[in-house]
């Protein structure tokens, strides 16, 4: 049976809203989290991670204390994410995304994605 990713996106949401501290955890190593949180283990984590986003920002969490720079860019792929959509949902969440570009610069090797992020996230 496939897995119901918007289910699955609504499972972490619900977690992350009476337990915020998940939302670094899930920053840090977002497979382990998920499966901690959902069972799952065979995920689009990059499709979930923009879900998640979305749904919180929909509830009014505050996560500015999340520390970007521990994003696990192996498990995210950037390319796939609407920038323009994360941009507005970071600031109803009180997430600066510098930190974002510079984990993603040195990720990347400076490449043209990273001045996008900053670019985009620079101010917050």
């Amino acid at each position: 049976m496939p897995v119901d990713i918007k289910s699955l996106a609504a499972q972490i949401t619900e977690a992350i809203t009476n337990a915020p501290e998940l939302a670094q955890e899930l920053i840090d190593s977002p497979a382990q989290t998920v499966e901690r949180i959902t069972g799952q283990s065979e995920v689009d984590l990059t499709e979930l991670f923009q879900l998640v986003l979305s749904n919180l920002s929909k509830v009014g969490i505050d996560l500015s204390s999340l520390d970007l720079t521990r994003l696990d860019l192996t498990a995210i792929d950037l390319s796939r994410l609407d920038l323009g959509e994360l941009a507005g949902m970071a600031q109803s969440l009180g997430i600066s995304f510098t930190d974002l570009a510079g984990a993603a610069s040195g990720l990347l090797g400076g490449s043209g994605v990273s001045g996008l992020l900053g670019s985009l996230f620079g101010g917050k």
